[in-house]
Order: structure tokens, then C-alpha cells, then sequence
């Protein structure tokens, strides 16, 4: 049931220390192509997107208390999340979630997010809706 409502992958989320310095690496190195950097200063991070021809990667640098921060501080830099699409975000959590209060949040680009409870083979899980968010 639940493998219905996923859409694909969306991206793979990397706390970083130094987002200029894993910048240079992915773009200068790498010969990857960044765009949309963005603050999302509820929760703690600066987001910068790296396209990889078959993926986005987000990398995520701590800029104030949230759970970036917090999992620099105990593991590192490192893979955090992996994000998968989704149509709606409230009817995903009802079947993936259902009772558990999980809080939807503006995240980037302007897309409903959130995420899953718990971490699942080291990984936290986000959903993301397709499209921005338009109020009604």
C-alpha cells in the first residue's frame, strides 16, 4: 500500500560542516551542476541542491539548533535523510503514519514536507510534495 503513494526519489540530504567547501568539491571537482541555495532558518539549515545527471543530492549545513546540527554533533558529516515524492503530504502520513502527529513544514523550494518517525537503516525518512504548496 504504501509503495503506491511514493512517486520516486527526490533526493538524498548530506549534513556538511562547510557548505563552500563541499560546494567546491562537488562543483569544481565533481563537474556538478548546484542551484537553489536557501536558508530555512526554522529548521536550523542552509540548503544548497547538486545534480548529478541521475539525482539531486541537498546538502544541509547547520546554521542554527535542529536536527542537522544535531547529527553533525554525533556522527559527523554524513548522509541524514533520503527524500521520496509524494502527491499529497496529509494523505501520505494518514497511510505511511497514521496517529502519530507527524508535523508538516514548508521545506524547500517551497514544498510541503515532512518527515517520517524514527530512523530506518541509519536514515531519516522525507516525503515532499511534487508541487510548491499554493494556499487556498
Amino acid at each position: 500500500m504504501g509503495g503506491a503513494m511514493l512517486l520516486g526519489l527526490n533526493h538524498l540530504g548530506i549534513v556538511v560542516r562547510d557548505l563552500e567547501a563541499a560546494l567546491s568539491y562537488y562543483v569544481e571537482t565533481l563537474g556538478l551542476a548546484a542551484h537553489d541555495r536557501e536558508d530555512l532558518p526554522a529548521a536550523g539549515v542552509r540548503l544548497l541542491y547538486v545534480e548529478t545527471g541521475s539525482g539531486t543530492i541537498q546538502l544541509l549545513q547547520p546554521i542554527g539548533p535542529g536536527p542537522a546540527r544535531d547529527y553533525l554533533g554525533q556522527h559527523g558529516e554524513g548522509p541524514d535523510h533520503i527524500c521520496y515524492t509524494v502527491a499529497d503530504i496529509p494523505a501520505a502520513l494518514a497511510a505511511l503514519a497514521p496517529g502519530a502527529g507527524v508535523p508538516i513544514f514548508m521545506g524547500g523550494r517551497g514544498r510541503r514536507a515532512c518527515f517520517l518517525p524514527g530512523r530506518h537503516h541509519g536514515l531519516r525518512i522525507e516525503l515532499t510534495e511534487a508541487e510548491p504548496f499554493q494556499p487556498r
